[in-house]
C-alpha cells in the first residue's frame, strides 16, 4: 500500500463519511480545504506502462514469446501494466493503410497504446537482414514526436547467429529517429535457443542478456510515482 502523508492527530479532524461520487475519504484540516486521499483510480493512473510491439506475422511466434518474457521479468520490478501490440493481429487492416487521416480504428488504438508507454519493448523476426515490412509500416504511420524520450528495449529473433548485428544496423537507427532512449544491450536469440515456443535454457546466455537489458532499462526509467509514494 502506498504511504500517505498524515497530519498529527491534534491537527486533523477526520470526516469518516464516504464521498460516494468518487469513492474516497476526506481529511479536514483546520483553516484548510479538504485534502482527499489518493484513490485507487489515481494510483492506477500513475502506474508504469509497458507496451510490447511484436513485428512477427506468425501466430504463435518465437518473437512474441521473447518479448513477453522480457515484459514478464521487468513488470514486477515496476508494478507495471503490460499491453501487447501484435502486428500479426493488425496485418489484415494495416497493409492497406496508406493515409494518416484515414487509419483503421484498430491501428489508431494501437498507436495510442504505444504513445502511452513509459517503457517500450520492440522486436521482430529477421527477414532478409532487417525487421518485417509491416513492423516498419506501422511505425511509418506514427507521428515521430509521440515516442520522443521513451525508454526502449530492442529484441529480435533469427534463424542463425549471422543476423545478430541486425539490432545495431537496423533497429537502433530506426528508433533513434523516433528519439527513443534504447538500452545498450539488445537481445537477439536464434531458433536454436528455443524449444518450440519457449526459451530452451532459462539460465543460458540469452536469458542473461535479457536480465542485462532489464537492468539497464531500470536505470533509465524514472522512479514510478506509486513506488515513490511508498518509499
Amino acid at each position: 500500500m502506498a504511504a500517505r502523508y498524515m497530519p498529527f492527530p491534534h491537527d486533523v479532524q477526520r470526516n469518516h463519511s464516504l464521498d460516494r461520487s468518487v469513492g474516497r475519504r476526506s481529511l479536514r484540516l483546520p483553516h484548510q480545504k479538504n485534502i482527499r486521499c489518493m484513490s485507487i483510480a489515481a494510483i492506477n493512473a500513475n502506474k508504469t506502462r509497458i507496451v510490447v510491439l511484436s513485428g512477427s506475422l506468425n501466430n504463435p511466434s518465437r518473437t512474441r514469446v521473447l518479448l513477453e518474457t522480457i515484459a514478464q521479468r521487468i513488470a514486477p520490478k515496476l508494478r507495471a501494466e503490460v499491453t501487447v501490440i501484435d502486428i500479426a493481429e493488425l496485418a489484415p487492416v494495416l497493409g492497406s493503410a496508406v493515409a494518416f487521416d484515414r487509419l483503421p480504428p484498430a491501428v489508431v488504438e494501437a498507436q495510442r497504446q504505444l504513445a502511452s508507454a513509459d517503457l517500450l519493448i520492440l522486436g521482430s523476426p529477421v527477414y532478409k537482414a532487417s525487421y518485417s515490412g509491416l513492423f516498419k509500416h506501422f511505425l511509418d504511420l506514427l507521428e515521430p514526436s509521440r515516442l520522443r524520450g521513451k525508454v526502449g528495449i530492442l529484441a529480435a529473433t533469427g534463424g542463425s547467429d549471422r543476423h545478430a548485428l541486425v539490432l545495431e544496423h537496423q533497429f537502433r537507427p530506426l528508433l533513434s529517429f523516433f528519439e527513443i532512449n534504447t538500452v545498450p544491450a539488445g537481445v537477439y536469440l536464434c531458433d536454436a535457443e528455443f524449444d518450440g515456443y519457449r526459451l530452451r535454457d532459462e539460465a543460458g546466455a540469452g536469458s542473461r542478456r535479457i536480465d542485462l537489458a532489464i537492468e539497464q532499462a531500470l536505470k533509465l526509467l524514472p522512479v514510478p510515482k506509486a513506488l515513490a509514494l511508498a518509499a
